[in-house]
C-alpha cells in the first residue's frame, strides 16, 4: 500500500542555504522529499505551492489524502502543498545554440545573492556555466547528486530560469504549475529555461519554464514556475542576476 504519512527531522539541504544567516529549507528541497515519500523516481506534481518558510532544525511531516499532498512544520502550520499526478512526457525540446547568448559571470551572480541576504554554500553553487539572451537562458549544472531530485541541483536550475527572466531584485518561488520527474538528476546536466510571460524586471511576478537534460534526454521539466518579488530592485550593475530562493522577505 502507498504511504500516507512521512516525517523528516534532518534537512542537510538547509545547511548551505542561509537566509538572513539562518538555515532555511529551499523550495527546491520539496520534490526530493516527495521522491523519498513515494519511493519513486518518476512522478508528476501539479500546483506545487510553497506557503511558508521552514528553518532548520525542524520537523517536517507529509500527509497524503488521495492525490493531495500536504507538508506541515513542527507546529502544524501548512508549509507546502501539491497534487500528485502521473509523469507527463515533455514535448520535444531542442535547446538553441549558444549563438546570440551572452555569458554571465557566476562570481558576480552569487555575490549578488549574498548581498540580498541569501548565502549559498559551496554545495549550492551548482551553476557551472550560464548564458542568457532576452527571455532565455542556457546553463550547465554540476554537483554531487544525492537522491532522485537533488535540492542543490534543482535550485541551480531555478537560478538559471530566473536569469532567463532578467530578475534584478529578490524574488522567491511561490508556485509551480506542473513539475515532471522522469529520472534521477545527474551530477552534470544541461538546463534550458525560457520566460513564459513578457514581464519586465520591475514586475512583482516572474514566470518561467525549464527542462533539465541528461545529455539529450529530459529528466525533469518544470512548467509555470512563478516567483514573487519580496524587495525593491537594487541599484547598480552588480544587481544583475540577483534572484534568491528563500521564502522569507529579505530587505534590499
Amino acid at each position: 500500500a502507498a504511504r500516507t504519512r512521512g516525517r523528516w527531522t534532518d534537512h542537510p539541504e538547509a545547511a548551505e542555504h542561509l537566509v538572513l544567516g539562518r538555515p532555511t529549507l529551499p523550495g527546491a528541497g520539496y520534490p526530493a522529499k516527495v521522491a523519498d515519500f513515494l519511493g519513486q523516481d518518476r512522478f508528476g506534481l501539479r500546483d506545487l505551492t510553497f506557503r511558508a518558510a521552514v528553518e532548520a532544525p525542524a520537523t517536517l511531516t507529509a500527509a497524503r489524502d488521495g492525490d493531495a499532498l500536504a507538508f506541515r512544520d513542527g507546529s502544524g502550520a501548512l508549509v507546502c502543498t501539491a497534487t500528485l499526478t502521473a509523469p507527463e512526457r515533455p514535448a520535444p525540446i531542442v535547446p538553441p545554440t549558444p549563438h546570440g547568448f551572452t555569458e554571465v559571470g557566476l562570481d558576480a551572480m552569487y555575490a549578488a545573492f549574498a548581498r540580498a541576504g541569501l548565502d549559498y554554500g559551496t554545495g549550492f553553487r551548482t551553476v557551472a556555466s550560464l548564458s542568457v539572451a532576452p527571455g532565455e537562458a542556457l546553463g550547465v549544472l554540476r554537483g554531487d547528486a544525492a537522491g532522485t531530485v537533488d535540492a542543490r541541483l534543482l535550485d541551480g536550475a531555478f537560478q538559471i530560469a530566473l536569469a532567463a527572466c532578467g530578475a534584478q531584485s529578490l524574488y522567491v518561488p511561490f508556485t509551480v504549475e506542473r513539475l515532471t520527474v522522469l529520472g534521477r538528476l545527474p551530477g552534470t546536466a544541461r538546463v534550458y529555461a525560457r520566460r513564459d510571460r513578457d514581464s519586465g524586471p520591475d514586475s512583482g511576478l516572474l514566470t518561467a519554464s525549464l527542462v533539465v537534460l541528461d545529455g539529450d534526454e529530459p529528466v525533469l521539466e518544470a512548467r509555470g514556475i512563478t516567483w514573487k518579488r519580496l524587495s525593491a530592485a537594487p541599484s547598480g550593475p552588480a544587481a544583475a542576476g540577483d534572484t534568491g530562493h528563500g521564502h522569507r522577505p529579505v530587505p534590499a
